[in-house]
């Protein structure tokens, strides 16, 4: 069984300026839920007044994985997977469980993409398929 977070990106980004580390910073809150310890907690305590998850159009299924192997992978990579998987319509996982995104609606140039690293997200003809959610995945 998958688990899977909502999330508003504009909100992310807007917060956290589109600093990587900020983002998966942002991202690991939501999905542990995590509320600040003592008032010294600073990481949490910057982000603990935002609500991020309010109006949310994004979704991550399999976030803990995803956030787990993170430190094998440069934090703006991670961040772009992040970036990419906010531009996916949650109707179309409703519906019909789909965790790609079309190619066409991929916001940054394929170029771009390409130098992302491949055991995080590939192109496979028009998909942009998102490795730590693919039902397939060997772990």
């Amino acid at each position: 069984m998958s688990s899977m977070i909502y999330y508003n990106w504009n909100r992310v980004f807007r917060h956290t300026g589109g600093k990587p580390t900020a983002i998966v910073e942002v991202i690991d809150l939501i999905t542990k839920s995590t509320i600040a310890a003592s008032i010294y907690d600073i990481k949490i305590k910057k982000y603990n007044l935002c609500d991020f998850e309010g109006n949310a159009t994004s979704f991550l299924v399999n976030p803990e994985l995803l956030l787990f192997e993170q430190s094998g992978f440069k934090k703006a990579d991670v961040a772009m997977y992040i970036a990419l998987a906010s531009h996916r319509p949650i109707a179309m996982y409703t519906a019909f469980r789909k965790t790609t995104l079309d190619v066409l609606h991929c916001p940054v140039p394929l170029e771009t993409l390409n130098k992302i690293d491949k055991r995080l997200l590939f192109i496979d003809g028009d998909s942009i398929h998102f490795v730590f959610e693919e039902s397939n995945r060997k772990i």
